[in-house]
């Protein structure tokens, strides 16, 4: 079985590869896929976009944002260019402008306005520096705001955010990716007859600090925590995030997503690998892969098992069969390749190709 150092030394090669590139399966004979596994797929092709960059993008939307007092709170030019009116306390606006590269609105304002510590470009920090990931007008970003004290019931307006956050209370925005097919309009998002499938969502709760904070408490930013840690991590259930202090956070991975890893951390005897700024997994809630895309050849009758570790006995992959794989992973302590969704092969089962930069396991 392949060590801990090598998997690591092998991950380090394929840093620059995308979630979205490689959740890409397709088997060379079409193994019997299970409904589950069809029903994701046609989930995520009704749309066009991939789940897992839906999670990842709302993996850089923080949890909790502490913001200045004064200009950072909603300006009018928030409500010219992203303001729904008679929309019901809805702001629309697109994926590239809730993010560092492009803050909210600033394309619209004088530049000497300075606009980019704005409320909404403090949502977003963009951690790991990578592209947008789905900047099209297909996918728009829907977001409503409700007072925490329950000093104002509902949606609120545009008007009462403001006296809400100056009240010393805190607000937060429920902000969803919102789906539209075609060649749509704004009001195909917020329309009183739009019908916008919702990809994902996240709530960031925001707070008006004294302006004494430090630049890393206005950010939500700690000093980074646990020791660098390169890789990439696929979860096994719908897997929660948590601070780093290992305290639970709004946000779900679901199970089945590929994500970028750059930390390690150990609190309270649980190890957690991080996927955004301040935003963990627990190492149990998935296994660590890398990437390796190859034909693979069965050298006798194959189980195939779940990235859990659970053996799958409806089917199994016949002798001297040739299947596509896309990664290896470590599953119930063996070395295994992935021939389809959530189906792994061992090592133990295929015949060694000299060609392969991977040694089988001999276990």
């Amino acid at each position: 079985m392949l060590s801990e150092d090598t998997i690591l030394k092998k991950m380090v090669k394929y840093m620059g590869i995308t979630a979205a590139t490689l959740l890409a399966v397709a088997p060379i004979a079409m193994p019997a896929m299970s409904s589950a596994t069809e029903t994701t797929v046609k989930a995520d092709a009704v749309s066009g976009v991939n789940q897992a960059d839906v999670q990842k993008w709302l993996g850089e939307v923080k949890s909790n944002v502490t913001i200045k007092p004064g200009n950072n709170l909603l300006t009018s030019v928030d409500k010219e260019y992203g303001y729904v009116m008679g929309g019901d306390g809805v702001f629309c606006f697109g994926t590239d402008e809730l993010t560092p590269q492009s803050p909210a609105f600033d394309r619209y304002a004088d530049a000497s306005k300075n606009l980019t510590n704005d409320l909404f470009a403090s949502f977003n920090d963009n951690a790991n520096g990578d592209d947008l990931f789905f900047n099209d007008r297909n996918v728009g970003v829907l977001t409503t705001a409700t007072a925490n004290d329950g000093s104002i019931s509902g949606n609120l307006k545009f008007e009462d955010i403001n006296k809400v956050l100056q009240s010393g209370a805190s607000v937060t925005f429920h902000v969803k990716l919102a789906y539209v097919a075609g060649e749509p309009k704004g009001s195909d998002f917020y329309g009183a007859d739009a019908t916008p499938t919702i990809l994902g969502s996240k709530d960031v709760v925001v707070t008006v600090g004294t302006g004494s904070e430090s630049n890393d408490d206005q950010n939500n930013q700690k000093s980074p925590t646990g020791v660098n840690y390169d890789g990439f991590y696929s979860t096994i259930v719908d897997a929660k995030l948590y601070d780093g202090n290992g305290k639970a956070t709004s946000t779900t991975l679901p199970k089945q997503t590929l994500w970028k890893i750059d930390r390690k951390l150990t609190v309270d005897g649980t190890t957690y690998y991080r996927v955004a700024s301040n935003e963990w997994i627990k190492e149990n809630d998935g296994i660590e892969i890398f990437p390796e895309v190859d034909t693979i050849t069965t050298r006798r009758q194959a189980k195939l098992y779940t990235s859990a570790g659970k053996e799958i006995t409806d089917r199994s992959l016949a002798p001297n069969t040739s299947w596509y794989t896309d990664r290896v992973g470590i599953v119930n302590n063996e070395n295994m390749r992935r021939v389809a969704t959530d189906e792994w092969v061992s090592f133990n089962d295929l015949k060694s190709k000299s060609s392969s930069g991977i040694a089988v396991g001999t276990n």
